[in-house]
């Protein structure tokens, strides 16, 4: 049974050019603390984003732009990580990353009420807005779909300290992809002619969808072999992944976990069944 194959074994073609987002670690962390930094100036803006449209086009502009920036830091570290799921700094960086989109929801958890306040239920605030702003524009779909969101949404108080929970209440599903990536080993699969071939999750699809049908089945029987060793962690992981949808949708008050998934797009439930 093989370990899976590392960054460095891969030839640098076949790897993601995370080079291109930063060109290494050192860039990285100094824009994470730099995000840190600005992430604690967007507390100014609270109380104030509807004193005038002008003022709330600037919040949009300041959030949207550190929000592309902390995007760029969590892709970067979930390329690092997903070409080798046992890079231990490339998973610490990427822990940090997430980290930092945690503390930017819990920093700007006060709008969002702020905003539904203002609006109060009135669709033509938000006529109102643009009318004096035209470059809110960009923005009406996100302003109408807070007016469906208001009735669902909690205090700035508790939707803060829920933004802040997002990374310790995600920590489940991570686990169970760090078992699946990186801790779980499969045996090699078998070729029509006896060779083997390393089964793991960045080469099941290329062995499952070779013209060898003894490879297709071997590696079926590696790989679901692999998972049922687990069933129980997984059973047990994907069961805290529930619990946390659902404690969410009864404090919100949604129907069901499908309401809360449907409710930010407009589409009614009975659409999806």
């Amino acid at each position: 049974m093989n370990a899976p194959f590392t960054r460095a074994e891969a030839p640098q073609e076949a790897t993601w050019n995370r080079e291109a987002i930063f060109p290494t670690w050192n860039e990285y962390d100094d824009e994470v603390a730099s995000i840190a930094s600005a992430t604690a100036d967007l507390a100014s803006f609270a109380g104030t984003l509807t004193d005038s449209p002008a003022r709330l086009m600037e919040w949009f502009e300041t959030f949207c732009a550190l929000a592309d920036r902390a995007g760029r830091t969590v892709t970067f570290a979930t390329l690092s990580v997903s070409v080798d799921t046992s890079d231990t700094e490339a998973k610490a960086k990427y822990g940090q990353a997430i980290a930092t989109i945690s503390r930017m929801a819990g920093a700007t958890a006060f709008a969002e009420p702020e905003l539904m306040e203002a609006l109060d239920g009135k669709g033509e605030k938000i006529d109102e807005w643009i009318a004096r702003e035209p470059g809110l524009e960009p923005y009406r779909s996100y302003l109408e779909a807070l007016l469906r969101k208001a009735a669902f949404t909690l205090s700035g108080e508790v939707e803060s300290v829920l933004g802040n929970l997002s990374d310790a209440l995600s920590s489940t599903s991570r686990t169970l992809a760090e078992l699946a990536g990186s801790d779980m080993k499969f045996a090699d699969a078998k070729d029509g002619g006896g060779g083997d071939h390393r089964v793991g999750q960045g080469t099941f699809m290329a062995n499952y969808t070779s013209d060898d049908r003894a490879l297709r089945q071997s590696t079926w029987e590696s790989f679901g072999d692999g998972y049922r060793q687990f069933q129980n962690t997984f059973a047990a992981g994907y069961l805290g992944v529930i619990k946390q949808s659902v404690f969410e949708v009864r404090e919100r008050g949604y129907d069901s976990v499908l309401h809360q998934r449907l409710e930010p797009t407009g589409l009614p439930v009975g659409v999806f069944h």
